[in-house]
């Protein structure tokens, strides 16, 4: 009698077990870089944003804000918007106070100023805005802005 290679039910059965305990495994981990992955990006879309209406407001001579929406962001000028930019990344939201420059690029601020971005409503990551009107970013494991 002729054998026919191949494979058993039992082989079978054990090959999809253990490809269904490497996908259980292996899901949870892609969803956390996703979402890292989300809030960096939007961490350094705020971050750009900052740079922009602060380099604006110097190379203008005028006052310029940059007002977070909880889509994305805006920078006007004299009473004008210069740029409007929409979040990419689903579920994130962007909060935060407007932030002004003059026409030397500093920040009209009292206090160190927080654009916090959250994925799914808690909050990931920060963009900081010193006194001088420098932005930098910290993770949301960091504690908040000083």
């Amino acid at each position: 009698m002729k054998r026919i290679k191949g494979f058993t039910v039992i082989e079978m059965m054990i090959a999809v077990v253990i490809l269904a305990i490497l996908v259980a495994v292996g899901i949870p981990s892609f969803r956390d870089a996703i979402e890292r992955n989300a809030v960096s990006t939007s961490s350094n879309e705020v971050l750009n944003g900052l740079l922009f209406a602060r380099g604006e407001a110097i190379r203008t001579e005028t006052n310029t804000t940059f007002t977070p929406l909880p889509n994305g962001w805006q920078v006007t000028s004299g009473g004008n918007m210069i740029r409007d930019q929409r979040s990419t990344q689903a579920n994130i939201s962007i909060a935060g106070n407007p932030v002004a420059y003059n026409a030397r690029g500093r920040a009209n601020l009292a206090n160190e100023e927080t654009v916090t971005i959250q994925y799914d409503g808690e909050v990931k990551g920060y963009v900081c805005i010193s006194l001088t009107g420098r932005p930098y970013t910290k993770s949301a494991d960091d504690e908040n802005c000083p």
